[in-house]
C-alpha cells in the first residue's frame, strides 16, 4: 500500500469512525496498518514518511506499548495498590512529589504512616527489586519522605518505608511480594521526631 491511500485510509478512520476514538480502539487499528501496510511500501513512499505518520498518530492518541517499561512500570504501582488495600492499608496520596522527587504511595497501616515505593522487575533479573534501590535512590526516598512529614501537622508518631516488588514476565504481573519497614531512615526516624 502506497503512503497516500495509507493517509487516505487513516484519514477516513478519523473522520468516520466505526467506534468511539480512544486508545484502545485506535491502538490495534495503528498496530495492524504498521504490520499489513508500511511494511508493504511500493517505490512512491518512504518507510520514514510512513514512520513519521504512524509515531504521530500514535502519540496523538497517547497509543502505549504494553511491553513498555513504563507502561509495567504503572501497572506495577496499580498492582501494588491494589495488594496493600487487600491487606488493609488505606492509600493517602498517590506518586507525591516533592521538587523532583517522588514516592509511589503514601499509606496508613492502622495508625502507621507508610511511605511505599514499587519495585517492577521481570522473571529472572539479576537484581531483585528490594536490591535495586542504590544510594541514590535512598538519599532521593528519604527527602520526599522528610518533606511529606515535615507538611504534617502534628507529625506522626510513628512511619516506616516499605517496598513492594513486582515480579512480571513481559506485562504480566507474575507474584507481588511486600518488604516491610525497609532500612531507610536512622535510629531516631519513626518516633515522632
Amino acid at each position: 500500500m502506497a503512503f497516500f491511500p495509507l493517509i487516505k485510509e487513516i484519514f477516513f478512520y478519523l473522520v468516520k469512525p466505526t467506534v468511539p476514538l480512544n486508545r484502545q480502539s485506535f491502538g490495534p487499528f495503528l498496530d495492524s496498518v504498521w504490520k499489513e501496510d508500511i511494511c508493504n511500501l511500493d517505490a512512491r513512499c518512504s518507510m520514514n514518511q510512513s514512520w513519521l505518520v504512524i509515531s504521530w498518530l500514535r502519540q496523538f492518541f497517547a497509543v502505549e506499548d504494553r511491553t513498555s517499561k513504563s507502561s509495567i512500570g504503572r501497572r506495577g504501582e496499580q498492582e501494588s495498590e491494589r495488594f496493600l488495600r487487600a491487606k488493609g492499608f488505606k492509600i493517602l496520596a498517590r506518586n507525591w512529589r516533592a521538587g523532583k522527587d517522588e514516592i509511589d504511595l503514601i499509606c496508613k497501616d492502622d495508625e502507621i504512616l507508610v511511605f511505599v515505593e514499587t519495585r517492577t522487575r521481570r522473571t529472572g533479573a539479576l537484581v531483585g527489586g528490594f536490591d535495586s534501590i542504590d544510594a541514590r535512590k535512598r538519599k532521593a526516598l528519604n527527602r520526599v519522605c522528610r518533606a511529606y512529614i515535615a507538611k504534617l501537622k502534628p507529625h506522626p508518631s510513628s512511619f516506616r518505608l516499605d517496598v513492594v516488588e513486582i515480579e512480571h514476565n513481559e506485562g504480566e504481573i507474575l507474584e507481588t511480594r511486600h518488604f516491610e519497614n525497609a532500612v531507610l531512615f536512622g535510629k531516631e526516624a519513626g518516633r515522632g521526631h
